[in-house]
């Protein structure tokens, strides 16, 4: 008995679904064969699950490919009229755009005649404003007539692509390419008359859902607004229509299995003793030499058990999170629709609101801006997978940015992009080349700059500014920093290993601050630096 059945749910995978269908029927006591069918072919065969009553025992499941009916006489009929119809209509158009050329080539030869009689007649001519009259129209008539041509020829591209369909559709049909799908077969007992529930799963192909946020800041609050949302596609060859969606960070294409190491031997490597060495002896020995020295490569198994517990639904728009022991499955609230045609559907998972602290970041030498990042801590249950993040600043789109894989309770810090009520200019003040004296064997040179921050914001602001003096490469080369002064590192002033300067200031609204950086090098005479 074929029956029909509908998608209640799906659990979305990254590269595969997990779909559950249900169907109910009546049936007497005794053994009964069960059909679910026009199933998409994308079916994982040895994921096919079916539950049901308790007073029905599943006896055996078959997963079947079958070839659906082909065309009738009619359609085909049909397919051959449309076919004809659409050769008349093509040769309609190709005579009317040859006509029109011909129509195009007459009027251009009349406007050349025309201009040209006009510069021949030299006692007799044509009244200037005669002649004009005439050009324009001869122009108007080219005009309409090419517009008459261009769009009888979109008219017959379109009638192509119509025809080269109709001819594919009666190829096929003629040569027995028909659809193929596929259909379980349920063999069942059923103890006594009754009305039985069926729930048919099985893990299919073609589908995924990645992370997307929308991140939203003020530059005067404290706090971070967070969308989580879900960018869902499938091309399983089955729409999804007002099913309960699930959302799984399980992933399923890793190995349950933990790899093991097998042993590795090492040993002295002996030369094999030949009496002549022929070319081929000496390429067997090195091959030789090669797998005794490579350690034995692991084993690792190709599936995984994947967990298939759902959760149930929240009253508030806001799916539940269930966390197992290697995965997360969001249960998103209502029901969704999603087409087979590999459109991306956008899904609300949750928003969240976090405490933020905000601090400005600056590479003056590099780039005359102050970027805007969040240092911000997940305290929602809820763990952030790697995705895409749209940033909005004081209700501005500013950029796009990659959020990491967050947990929960794990702070994060992402970048809100460039903050121009903040002004920052590097500037060169002196190069100055210092004499030692004519007999000196070295050279001095001192750099001079300054870094102006001006804050035009109404608010204070934490800024973080980095800049840098030369790494020596030579013990010949002496760099050593005049300014700022510098002892050991303090909650304003670091200097890293790589010689990078770190200043933490704070800047009042409207305040202007000036780092000065000077530093001076010295190196043998008569030697040219690189990297100055």
């Amino acid at each position: 008995m074929n029956v029909q059945s509908k998608i209640e749910a799906v659990t979305i995978f990254q590269d595969r679904a997990l779909v559950e269908r249900i169907t109910q029927t009546d049936l007497k006591k005794g053994e009964h064969k069960i059909v679910f069918e026009n199933l998409p072919l994308g079916i994982d065969k040895d994921s096919i699950q079916v539950n049901g009553s308790t007073k029905v025992i599943l006896q055996d499941v078959k997963l079947k490919r079958v070839f659906l009916k082909s065309a009738s006489g009619e359609e085909k009929e049909e397919l051959e009229v449309e076919r004809l119809r659409l050769e008349d209509s093509i040769a309609e158009i190709k005579d009317n755009i040859v006509n029109l050329n011909g129509q195009k080539t007459f009027l251009q030869n009349m406007a050349a005649t025309a201009s040209e009689s006009q510069k021949k007649s030299i006692f007799i001519l044509m009244p200037p404003e005669k002649l004009i009259d005439n050009l324009n129209y001869y122009r108007k008539s080219l005009d309409k007539t090419d517009t008459e041509i261009r769009k009888l020829t979109k008219e017959q591209k379109n009638l192509q692509k119509s025809l080269q369909i109709v001819k594919s559709e009666t190829i096929r049909f003629s040569s027995g390419n028909l659809e193929e799908m596929h259909q379980v077969e349920l063999s069942l007992f059923v103890e006594e008359d009754s009305a039985i529930d069926l729930k048919l799963s099985y893990i299919i192909f073609n589908a995924s859902w990645k992370p997307v946020y929308d991140l939203r800041a003020t530059s005067t609050g404290k706090r971070m607004n967070i969308s989580y949302n879900a960018i869902v596609s499938q091309t399983t060859g089955e729409k999804w229509e007002d099913v309960r969606l699930k959302l799984s960070t399980a992933q399923a294409h890793l190995s349950a299995k933990q790899p093991s190491l097998s042993p590795w031997f090492i040993d002295i490597y002996v030369e094999p003793e030949y009496d002549e060495y022929s070319d081929d002896d000496m390429m067997f020995a090195k091959r030789s030499k090669k797998r005794l020295m490579k350690p034995a490569t692991p084993m690792v198994a190709e599936k995984m058990n994947m967990s298939t517990d759902m959760v149930d639904l929240m009253e508030k728009p806001v799916a539940q999170v269930e966390t197992g022991a290697t995965s997360v499955v969001f249960a998103i609230p209502g029901t969704n629709t999603i087409t087979d045609n590999g459109e991306e559907h956008k899904v609300g998972i949750s928003a969240f609101e976090f405490i933020a602290d905000f601090q400005y970041n600056s590479v003056p030498k590099m780039s005359p801006y102050a970027f805007l990042t969040a240092k911000v801590k997940n305290t929602s249950d809820f763990p952030m997978l790697a995705g895409k993040s749209n940033v909005f600043l004081d209700n501005n789109f500013v950029t796009n940015s990659f959020l990491k894989l967050v947990a929960p309770n794990e702070e994060f810090k992402t970048s809100l992009g460039i903050d121009e009520g903040l002004k920052i200019e590097h500037k060169l003040i002196n190069k100055f080349q210092k004499e030692e004296g004519l007999f000196s064997k070295k050279e001095k040179v001192s750099y001079e700059y300054k870094i102006i921050i001006k804050n035009n914001k109404a608010n204070e602001v934490d800024i973080v500014i980095e800049d840098q003096i030369p790494i020596a490469q030579n013990n010949d080369i002496k760099v050593e920093l005049l300014e700022p002064k510098y002892k050991e590192d303090s909650e304003v002033l670091k200097i890293t290993d790589l010689k990078i300067i770190e200043w933490k200031i704070k800047l009042k609204p409207k305040e202007e601050y000036l780092i000065p950086v000077k530093f001076y090098l010295e190196y043998p005479k008569e030697k040219t630096l690189t990297g100055m």
